[in-house]
């Protein structure tokens, strides 16, 4: 992947909630794909949906937006953990992180 800037390889598959990593990291980038319904993500510095996301998105239904790179301000860095809340029947995420 490196033609296109992706910095880490291949992303995480996202397609329900889940604790993505524990401890001190950095969101690198994400794309959002919407499914049957609108798809919604946002990303905490937790170990839980709670608190204010550090990072959100959305998609239209059966579209994609992004994908979105944080190169430029060298990742979106988070504390306790990255947690990613995701919504919409069929949505899914990939995300890119260190």
């Amino acid at each position: 992947m490196k033609g296109d800037g992706a910095k880490f390889g291949a992303p995480l598959f996202i397609d329900a909630s889940v604790q993505v990593k524990t401890g001190q990291g950095k969101l690198w980038g994400f794309m959002v794909v919407g499914g049957a319904g609108a798809a919604t993500i946002d990303f905490y510095d937790n170990t839980s949906a709670t608190g204010d996301p550090i990072m959100s998105g959305s998609a239209a239904i059966s579209s994609v937006e992004g994908p979105v790179y944080f190169f430029d301000v060298d990742g979106i860095p988070f504390d306790v953990g990255l947690y990613a809340d995701i919504a919409g029947t069929g949505a899914v995420v990939y995300a890119w992180f260190k």
